[in-house]
């Protein structure tokens, strides 16, 4: 991806960050919690995809429950 690409998805995923989201960012980093926000808040692609992943997962694990 690249800058603009990294930045319009860090846009558009910012407001749906929520508590613990930087806590599993580091551990799928491999860094500490302090670290994963900085690299992410810096816009490393590996930082900002990876929370991509998190929160739409955490969406479709809500879904999937809510619909159970």
């Amino acid at each position: 991806m690249n800058v603009s690409e990294i930045s319009d998805l860090k846009e558009k995923i910012d407001s749906k960050i929520e508590k613990g989201d930087f806590v599993t960012l580091g551990k799928m980093l491999k860094v500490d919690t302090n670290a994963a926000r900085m690299r992410y808040h810096r816009q490393d692609s590996e930082a900002v995809v990876a929370m991509e992943k998190i929160i739409d997962s955490r969406e479709k694990l809500i879904t999937s429950h809510q619909n159970q």
